[in-house]
């Protein structure tokens, strides 16, 4: 029996556990948000190739937060295969990551009940 009750009660930890991950993770999705991830074409266009990359540069950023269509915008900055010495004089490839100001009020938001129809 012992067993028994042990087993229901990790369960429902892992079940809790899931449960506060997963709010967490979808947390981005708060009211009258709009999330880009920019990445690559995946078909040829008006004579230009399949697989382009698509970025967004920060004077674009600029420009969409004066532009009064929205409220605030923010850039998550990443590069994947840049060189980084670090203390000792090394040479590291690695990838790079960083924000800018505007991001964390936006991520701050919290999902309201009812919204996007949950």
């Amino acid at each position: 029996i012992a067993w028994g009750v042990i087993s229901v009660v990790v369960l429902i930890a892992l079940g809790e556990g899931f449960y506060r991950h997963q709010t967490q993770s979808f947390s981005f999705m708060v009211n009258n948000v709009q999330v880009v991830f920019p990445s690559s074409t995946s078909k040829p266009w008006q004579g230009l190739a399949s697989r382009r990359q698509i970025d967004i540069p920060q004077e674009k950023v600029d420009m969409i937060k004066q532009s009064g269509f929205v409220q605030q915008a923010s850039s998550v900055y990443a590069k994947w295969d840049a060189n980084i010495t670090n203390l000792k004089g090394q040479n590291l490839s690695s990838t790079v990551s960083g924000i800018d100001t505007s991001y964390f009020p936006l991520i701050q938001r919290k999902l309201q009940s009812g919204s996007r129809n949950l």
